[in-house]
């Protein structure tokens, strides 16, 4: 990998900033060559991570992924919304391994780990 991942964020951002939007797609494709000839593709997920949260940040928004154990109901749903601005983008996934409870992540960070998966590790794998 020839260039630190920013460099290839920024320059995949500038690139389609100004295009029209039936120049998008080859550009895309150029993009994803150019990863291949610097050998730099086994980072693609890393790059298109930092795409989406320096898209979010200029469009002032947060993503927020909520997972619980179990479906949340809509009364839990509303109540974790309601915490948030207005224009956050919620993202909800059902993860059984949680065993229960929720965790709460805001752009890739855990902020909230209320799980029994949480508490039961840190009982008997930190203890």
């Amino acid at each position: 990998m020839k260039y630190r991942l920013r460099i290839y964020r920024d320059a995949l951002l500038a690139a389609l900033a100004d295009a029209p939007e039936d120049r998008k797609k080859k550009i895309a494709e150029r993009f994803g060559e150019l990863l291949v000839r610097e050998k730099a593709l086994a980072k693609s997920g890393e790059i298109m991570k930092m795409i989406r949260e320096k898209h979010l940040e200029r469009l002032g928004r947060k993503e927020v992924l909520i997972e619980s154990a179990s479906p949340l109901g809509a009364s839990h749903r509303r109540a974790i919304k309601d915490s948030f601005a207005e224009h956050t983008l919620f993202l909800e996934a059902v993860n059984p391994d949680l065993i229960a409870g929720v965790r709460i992540t805001i752009n890739d960070r855990i902020c909230v780990d209320a799980t029994a998966k949480k508490m039961l590790d840190e009982i008997f794998i930190h203890s």
